[in-house]
This record gives C-alpha cells, structure tokens and sequence, in this order.
C-alpha cells in the first residue's frame, strides 16, 4: 500500500495536470485585432486603422478608416468587409477572401462629396505571438465608382 506521502504527491500532480489542460483549454484564441494599415492605390500611400472581429470560426467583419490627399482633395474612406477564412494547416497563418463597401468621402475646401463602391478581397492575417497579428490584403473594386482603384495594404494590430 503506497504511503499517504506518495498519494497525495501523485493527486497533487494529477490535479496539477488537469488544472493546466482547462486553463489551457480556456484561454482566448485572440483572433481579433486592430491597428495601422497602410494602403497603396493609384500612385499614392495612405494612413489608416483597421481591424479584425470574428463573428464564427471562419466568418469575420473587417472595418477600415482611412485618410489621402488625391489631386489637392482630401479623401476619407470608410468601410468594411465580410471575409471568409479559409482553413490550412498552418495555426499562425489565416488566409481570407470576401467582399465589402466603401464610402469615399472628396473634400475640395468648400465642396464635399461622397461615392460608395464595392470590392472583392483576399489576403492572409499571420499572428507574430500572442498579441501582435500582421495582415495582408488587396482589394479589387467591382466598380468604376472607387476613386483609388485596385489597392494593397499592410498593416499590422494588437490582439485581443
């Protein structure tokens, strides 16, 4: 019969191990995120905030905000998509395709106006530790609407 020592050792380790396995189970996936991005199209470089929410396992929103100078005019563009994430056997690394609006404000000093255009998406979010995520992206409007054009952006965002 073992010694009352060597029991509660072994349960102490037992319990230790079960302890670990549910934390480890219960800690968040940190899959959104928000941060800087920067965006290229039509020969210019532009400042912005991006971000990342998951809705399900593989559906999230991505809203975006962000600021240009095209031609003298200043240029917000708000938007956002829905993206699908497509699974890999990769953990760090997400690719993603989806479809989206944005409503592109032009401020030439006294006048202001406003078109929306849709686009088509793909890129790859890859996750640099357990709070920093890096993306990737280019979006292709779907109309002539969209002043900037066919646009690239990178960005990076903290994890939460």
């Amino acid at each position: 019969m073992p010694s009352k020592g060597l029991l509660f050792f072994g349960a102490s380790i037992l319990l230790n191990g079960c302890l670990v396995t549910a934390a480890s189970a219960a800690e968040p996936t940190n899959d959104n995120f928000i941060g800087p991005t920067v965006t290229f199209g039509n020969g210019q470089a532009i400042i912005g905030v991006g971000g990342k929410f998951k809705l399900t396992d593989q559906i999230s929103v991505r809203p975006s905000y962000s600021f240009a100078n095209l031609a003298g005019a200043g240029v917000t563009v708000a938007g956002g998509s829905a993206t699908y994430e497509i699974e890999i056997s990769n953990p760090q690394v997400q690719p993603f395709v989806g479809v989206g609006v944005n409503v592109y404000t032009v401020n030439t000093g006294n006048t202001s106006s406003s078109t929306t255009a849709a686009f088509a998406q793909a890129g790859v979010d890859v996750k640099m530790g357990q709070s920093v995520a890096l993306t990737g992206d280019v979006k292709v409007p779907l109309d002539s609407a969209a002043p900037l054009g066919t646009v690239v952006s990178i960005g990076g965002g903290y994890r939460f």
